[in-house]
């Protein structure tokens, strides 16, 4: 019974865990000049710190998924028979982000294109609310009596039920975070 239970409560406790996720994806359509969708066009996303590369094609739709990447920045690359190259600036992907980069690739034969723009951070793909707080940022926060427990109130809807229970870490019990009003 006891192991049953024990088996029981770990795999209840460990479904919010799946949520953590430490990569992040692009996902896009790639199409002509005149807004007809490109298949089997060749995708290589790079990182520009290893210079690992990830490839995908797109599908008869045009649609394209590279999956599984760390975070890191990465240019993405488009290649296809008879277009031009296309080649986007540095875009910094965060945990769990799945950038949507769409391509317009214009006919023409060995000749590349450099984008210019920077690809913003918004993620249109889900409703999902998340941040990345780095290191520097903890460091210079100024916690009362460097009490850690108040960093957890950095996360997304995040707050206190009793604002007093953060003063000494015995009473930390009393002020649990309310997290999206979950406790």
């Amino acid at each position: 019974m006891r192991t049953a239970l024990a088996i029981s409560a770990a795999l209840v406790c460990s479904v919010p865990l799946l949520a953590q996720t430490q990569f992040a994806s692009f996902t896009g359509i790639v199409s002509s000049k005149d807004g007809n969708p490109l298949p089997n066009v060749d995708l290589v996303a790079t990182n520009q710190a290893t210079q690992v590369a990830y490839t995908a094609k797109s599908n008869e739709a045009g649609v394209y998924t590279i999956s599984a990447l760390p975070i890191g920045t990465y240019k993405v690359r488009a290649t296809a028979p008879n277009f031009q190259a296309y080649e986007t600036n540095p875009i910094k992907l965060e945990s769990g982000q799945s950038a949507r980069v769409n391509i317009t690739m214009q006919l023409g034969v060995a000749e590349n294109i450099e984008v210019v723009g920077v690809a913003p951070i918004l993620q249109t793909q889900d409703a999902v609310v998340g941040e990345v707080v780095s290191e520097t940022t903890i460091k210079g926060m100024p916690l009362n009596g460097r009490n850690f427990s108040q960093l957890s109130l950095l996360m997304p809807g995040a707050i206190s039920t009793d604002p007093n229970s953060f003063s000494e870490p015995k009473n930390f019990g009393s002020g649990r975070p309310n997290v999206n009003g979950q406790r």
